[in-house]
């Protein structure tokens, strides 16, 4: 059985539970514990590998990736084409803007979670909460300072605001003038490039639903206001994609071809 190691909270592991979904691929989940769990996660993907999510077990070896894991969904399961051959340059490089921006956004949330005793409570496993709080809380802003430095996220803010805005700007330019209206997909279709394209949204403010499921301190923490104002036309074309597309029953396309195109409504 296929199995996905994530977190609930990160946008990278959003990538890959939607895709697996879509792509109707069977698996089951677990949920990863940062720190704790690190030894556990670099016994199944390697000694030498980063410890990071999210992560796929499968029958031909584990993926570190979401795009290589949205791409083995894609070809393994039944469900909707996220991957079409004509589209592969073009998916790779919406992916490669959304992880420009989720790293620069992870590079302006880090350090304020790291000030931030509420938001470094949310990141303590429930379970684990009531044990230590002092010692607990100590662990936590540890974890985010070890995280800072393993993803050596210390460019400055300055440099982390330009890309994101350079980005966004790019995907506005690519939906449109009314980019909710639809909602408008990125290449003409449902595929992997809209989903992680939606992901690029977060520093303007995480999506509120079941699945992207960032506690309100956190979300504080990750969401620039000024990107919430000046993207805001780009939120609500988040959110209409989210509608339409996010839930596991959304019906694909009738065959699974290179020109399937998506039905006109969803049930």
């Amino acid at each position: 059985m296929n199995t996905l190691i994530y977190l609930p909270y990160s946008p990278w592991s959003e990538r890959a539970r939607w895709a697996l979904e879509l792509s109707q691929l069977p698996h089951q989940r677990k949920v990863y514990t940062p720190l704790l769990g690190e030894v556990a996660l670099k016994a199944k993907i390697g000694w030498s590998q980063r410890a990071s999510v999210p992560v796929l077990l499968t029958p031909d070896g584990a993926l570190t990736d979401s795009l290589e894991i949205g791409r083995y969904a894609d070809k393994h399961g039944g469900g909707w084409p996220l991957f079409p051959a004509d589209l592969h340059a073009q998916i790779a490089e919406w992916n490669h803007r959304s992880n420009a921006v989720l790293e620069a956004a992870r590079g302006l949330a880090l350090p304020r979670i790291a000030e931030d005793p509420q938001a470094l409570l949310e990141m303590i496993p429930r379970r684990l909460r009531p044990l230590a709080p002092i010692g607990a809380l100590a662990l936590s802003r540890y974890g985010v300072l070890r995280t800072i430095a393993k993803y050596h996220a210390t460019a400055g803010d300055a440099a982390y605001l330009a890309v994101i805005r350079e980005n966004l700007a790019a995907l506005r330019g690519a939906l449109g003038p009314d980019p909710a209206e639809g909602p408008t997909t990125l290449l003409g279709r449902f595929t992997f490039a809209d989903i992680t394209a939606a992901q690029m949204l977060v520093p303007a403010g995480p999506h509120h639903g079941p699945y992207l499921r960032i506690a309100p301190r956190s979300r504080f923490c990750w969401t620039v206001p000024e990107f919430a104002e000046e993207f805001s036309d780009l939120l609500r074309w988040r959110d209409a994609l989210y509608d339409r597309y996010r839930r596991p029953t959304a019906a694909p396309p009738l065959a699974r071809d290179e020109g399937a195109s998506p039905p006109a409504e969803q049930p």
